[in-house]
């Protein structure tokens, strides 16, 4: 089921990707998957929920990317998600045209 799981993430990310470069803030900085559900840290980074939350199972409530020792708290992040909309839409309309996200 794992496995499947597994090649069921690879192909969408896949066809995400296919023809399209994903900007990087649009991708976990844990799994380097396209996120989905992007949630923040108390240390203001972003990951997607799923890996985070398998990561805070597995090493407890520390930072992925600082090492900081943080609270259980995660909190939507809406204008990733907002920028993940955007990026599909102009990926299924065929347009390159897309914001930059870090402005």
């Amino acid at each position: 089921m794992v496995a499947m799981d597994k090649l069921n993430n690879e192909k969408q990310k896949n066809e995400y990707s296919e023809g399209c470069e994903v900007p990087e803030y649009l991708l976990c900085p844990l799994s380097c998957e396209l996120m989905v559900d992007p949630v923040t840290i108390a240390t203001g980074k972003t990951f997607e929920r799923r890996v985070l939350k398998d990561w805070f199972k597995k090493n407890g409530h520390i930072c992925p990317v600082t090492g900081e020792l943080i609270s259980s708290t995660i909190l939507r992040n809406d204008r990733v998600k907002g920028y993940l909309e955007e990026w599909a839409e102009a990926k299924a309309e065929g347009t390159t045209k897309f914001r930059d996200g870090n402005k």
